[in-house]
């Protein structure tokens, strides 16, 4: 994961009065609209990766961040507390389709440059996920990146005719 100098330089001096700010994208096809939320305490608008510039809104939120494990699995353990009846209504939608899952992508953003995120996105889709009134508790993974077939195209006789004998 590639990490710009200035978020690099908060993690490790922690200077006064810089924050680091994660946020959270959360996107499934039955959703009204994706949801942009933070666990910073006042909204802020920013730049996504792709240059487009939007609102997050202020969400309590904890994210344990994937680790490497020897199943290959990545995991982010996610909690999002204090939710609105908005969000456990957009999860409801989704539950009524089960074979899409929601994506969620983690950005971290210096709160002086907010022109980019300052890592790379990370991308994953939720595979467990329980909720109550108030509060959302998730596991979201990346796929088996160990034991991933490479280059993860199959090898047919219509894009290598090569092996037609």
């Amino acid at each position: 994961m590639t990490i710009s100098p200035e978020l690099q330089r908060i993690y490790a001096s922690a200077p006064e009065g810089e924050q680091i700010f994660e946020t959270l994208e959360l996107r499934h096809p039955r959703f009204s609209q994706a949801h942009y939320i933070t666990n910073a305490p006042l909204s802020f608008e920013a730049t996504l990766e792709t240059g487009q510039l939007i609102a997050f809104t202020p969400l309590p939120f904890s994210a344990k961040l994937p680790g490497a494990s020897s199943g290959g699995n990545q995991d982010l353990v996610l909690v999002i507390d204090n939710v609105d009846r908005e969000i456990i209504d957009e999860l409801e939608n989704a539950s009524a389709d089960p074979t899409q899952r929601i994506s969620v992508i983690y950005r971290a953003f210096a709160s002086r440059d907010l022109s980019a995120p300052g890592s790379d996105p990370i991308a994953l889709s939720v595979a467990d996920i329980s909720a109550t009134a108030s509060r959302v508790e998730a596991t979201a993974s990346r796929t088996d990146v160990l034991n991933r077939r490479f280059p993860s195209q199959l090898y047919e006789t219509t894009f290598f005719p090569g092996l037609d004998r």
